[in-house]
């Protein structure tokens, strides 16, 4: 992603694909889980979104482009291009920003599953690190995976101004 960090970007094919929202919330979840244990504690220290300068690269105080905050919802439903909409229930207070009312984790104190990014828990559990897990059940992977494959070599810009006043002298 032209951040410098080693990182790599994996499709990988399930035998059986989740058809329905209720398959993809068995593989996938942005929430905390409530409960005290390893997986609560690698999601909160790998999975939280802390919004940086790559958010919001012209002004600090533009909306993060990554869409966070996502908004609380009950259950996972898909677009209409068929991405998932992913459930981000509230918490009910065992988040660390909830049970605290600061902002412990992130920038700003919001529930911890608004700010949680997408997880496979097995995954998680195996790698110890950041795994942000998407899901593609439709020709869209095409394009997602398109994106990476052609981004190019890494660029840098510049600006040269010349100032009237100097001379070769």
């Amino acid at each position: 992603q032209k951040r410098g960090l080693p990182h790599a970007h994996i499709a990988l094919r399930a035998k059986q694909p989740p058809k329905t929202a209720e398959e993809v919330d068995q593989l996938i979840s942005c929430e905390v889980p409530p409960a005290s244990g390893r997986l609560r504690d690698l999601v909160l220290k790998h999975m939280i979104h802390t919004c940086h300068n790559g958010c919001h690269p012209d002004d600090p105080k533009q909306p993060c482009n990554k869409g966070f905050p996502f908004a609380t919802t009950e259950e996972t439903s898909f677009d209409e291009r068929g991405y998932p909409r992913h459930r981000r229930r509230p918490c009910g207070g065992t988040c660390p920003n909830c049970a605290s009312g600061k902002a412990l984790f992130g920038k700003r104190n919001i529930c911890c599953n608004r700010i949680c990014v997408e997880y496979c828990a097995e995954i998680l559990l195996l790698s110890d690190g950041h795994v942000n897990v998407k899901f593609a059940g439709n020709v869209n992977l095409f394009e997602y995976l398109y994106k990476y494959i052609f981004k190019g070599p890494d660029t840098t810009d510049y600006d040269i101004t010349l100032d009237e006043a100097c001379t070769d002298e």
